[in-house]
């Protein structure tokens, strides 16, 4: 049952997806498969809209996230289309520093708007970005891209509730934020070690003795990684379970965890923007 609020909110969704939906009123959204684009393109359709999904893949966005965002969206009756557009070079990413995410997204999306010419694109961007560090929202409005979410003042709380009382599945989907941000800003990612976060996450998500702890393998100096788990997650499991796991991680994926060292964290995202304050 939706309240006074949830009614108004989405129907300001509505006029904001109406002011970039197409001559066919389809909206073009791009697509990543995390909580917020898929709420856009469910609220999309419910609210009238034919949505046009584009997902941007490549080696910063782990092979199972493509996956599952494509396994989501079939869910959703919805067709997606996916584009491997050039990243920037790990120097040229490594000397953006703080900017690192404006300099991907702003090579990101112009080549997508490239494949895509005429087409007003959509991202999933919400009122809750604008309170935070987020230097890839400048690039998205330099392109022209449109966050309708944004435009019509839903924060991450009220996509969440939104998708629960619509019925949409996952509400509660956790944030995975793509690759290159477990590293450090000025550090050059490497396409090796890009490959082993992407494998060490997927198997830990996979497990079912660890899927439901909240981590991150991060490279904080270029060199020796940390396994960065949220304490919330461990659910009464205590330092013998993590020094087991760090060892068995070492093990199974030597000589590239060699040196993996474990850190417990209240809070897990925004690791590096909290380092640099």
């Amino acid at each position: 049952m939706l309240e006074a609020t949830d009614k108004a909110l989405l129907e300001r969704l509505k006029k904001a997806l109406a002011t970039v939906a197409d001559d066919d009123n389809c909206v073009w959204i791009a697509y990543s498969g995390g909580v917020d684009s898929r709420f856009l393109a469910f609220a999309a359709r419910s609210l009238g809209f034919t949505p046009g999904l584009v997902h941007i893949a490549g080696a910063h966005i782990a092979r199972s996230e493509t996956e599952r965002a494509l396994e989501r969206a079939r869910a959703m009756g919805l067709d997606c289309t996916v584009l491997y557009p050039t990243l920037p070079s790990g120097e040229e990413l490594a000397q953006a520093g703080r900017d690192r995410c404006y300099v991907c997204k702003k090579a990101v999306f112009t080549g997508v708007q490239a494949q895509f010419p005429g087409k007003r694109l959509c991202d999933g961007s919400n009122a809750s970005d604008a309170k935070v560090f987020r230097p890839g929202v400048r690039a998205l409005k330099e392109l022209g891209v449109a966050s309708p979410l944004c435009d019509a003042g839903l924060e991450k709380s009220d996509i969440r509730r939104l998708a629960a009382r619509l019925g949409m599945t996952e509400p509660d989907q956790p944030s995975k934020p793509c690759l290159l941000t477990r590293f450090a800003y000025g550090v050059r990612p490497g396409a090796e070690q890009l490959a082993i976060c992407e494998a060490v996450e997927t198997q830990l998500e996979s497990n079912p003795e660890t899927r439901s702890l909240a981590v991150r393998l991060r490279y904080p100096d270029g060199e020796h990684p940390v396994l960065h788990v949220a304490r919330a997650s461990l659910a009464g499991r205590d330092e013998v379970f993590l020094s087991a796991l760090c060892e068995r991680l070492k093990k199974e994926f030597a000589p590239a965890l060699d040196s993996l060292t474990l850190q417990v964290l209240e809070t897990l995202s925004g690791y590096y923007d909290r380092a640099v304050r």
